[in-house]
């Protein structure tokens, strides 16, 4: 169909023990958005700015998609 954008992925989001952990201690988890990728980025402290590069890093797959 002309026009029509391709399904996104989901968003991942931490699992509900990781949730839970983090609304204890006040963090944060940030997530790869790729099922394949494990990776994980955990804050807490931040200012809205410092806390959104970690979200964007966390999001982008690209940085760390090659990791031996």
């Amino acid at each position: 169909m002309a026009g029509h954008l391709p399904p996104s992925r989901p968003i991942r989001k931490p699992g509900v023990l990781r949730r839970t952990l983090d609304a204890i201690g006040g963090y944060t988890t940030y997530c790869c958005s790729d099922p394949s990728c494990d990776v994980q980025v955990r804050v807490r402290g931040m200012e809205p700015g410092e806390q959104r590069y970690y979200q964007e890093l966390a999001a982008d797959h690209a940085r760390h998609g090659n990791r031996a």
